[in-house]
C-alpha cells in the first residue's frame, strides 16, 4: 500500500463549469484503489472545500512549509 498525492487540477476558464476536473479528480482517485492506495492527499481552494467533501476527503491539520531558491 502507498499513500497518493492529486495535485495540479485546473480546468481552462472557458470550461468551467462542466465537470471536467471532477471526472479526472474521480479517474485519479478510482485508479488509486486499483492501485491499492491506503490513502490520498489533495490541497484544496477554500471555495472546492465542499466539493471533495462530498467526495470523502477530509481536513487534516498538516503542517506545510516551502522553501524558494533564489
Amino acid at each position: 500500500m502507498f499513500h497518493g498525492e492529486i495535485h495540479s487540477v485546473a480546468t481552462d476558464p472557458a470550461w468551467h463549469r462542466r465537470a471536467y476536473g471532477l471526472a479526472v479528480v474521480t479517474a485519479t482517485m478510482q485508479w488509486l484503489a486499483s492501485q491499492d492506495c491506503s490513502s490520498a492527499r489533495r490541497n484544496a481552494s477554500p471555495e472546492r472545500l465542499p466539493l471533495y467533501a462530498q467526495l470523502g476527503f477530509r481536513p487534516i491539520p498538516v503542517p506545510a512549509m516551502t522553501w524558494t531558491c533564489r
